[in-house]
């Protein structure tokens, strides 16, 4: 009878441990993070990090830029507790821009992607709340803001 108990706690202690696991996933499988590509820097003597995503090819072209403000928006404060500054690249995943082909040739990501799949770039600054906001089309910036708040992130004036 004891084993019973002992077996029924350890499948039930299982099961929370699966749940929180669960729970742990990411908001999103449209954006991944490209962990090969994750920058740890020191700016005046602060943490700094960038990260670069990558946006998933599924999402419909008109989705793109709402899905990716919603990802920051969602997920500013997790960056920013350990960082002064952070900066948020992101991706469109392509024949060349994709986790395949950036994790076996890492320079495609600045001999290529950069000019022909970068979308966004977001740079964060925790301590003066500052964030800037740069949209990018075949390498070239096509729009961009600075002094934004986090829940400007979504205003409609791209």
């Amino acid at each position: 009878m004891k084993h019973i108990y002992t077996i029924i706690s350890i499948s039930l202690i299982c099961s929370f441990c699966t749940d929180l696991e669960i729970n742990q996933k990411p908001l999103t499988t449209d954006i991944i993070e490209l962990e090969s590509f994750k920058r740890f820097v020191t700016l005046d003597g602060k943490p700094s990090i960038n990260l670069t995503f990558l946006v998933r090819s599924q999402i419909k072209k008109s989705m793109i830029d709402s899905t990716i403000s919603k990802f920051v928006r969602q997920n500013i404060d997790a960056f920013s507790t350990e960082f002064s500054q952070i900066g948020l690249s992101f991706y469109k995943e392509s024949k060349i821009t994709n986790e395949k082909n950036l994790r076996d040739n890492p320079r495609d990501l600045d001999r290529y992607s950069q000019e022909n799949d970068l979308l966004w770039v977001y740079n964060w600054n925790k301590e003066k709340s500052f964030m800037t906001r740069t949209k990018f089309k075949n390498g070239k910036i096509v729009n961009s803001k600075s002094n934004i708040r986090v829940t400007d992130i979504d205003s409609p004036k791209h």
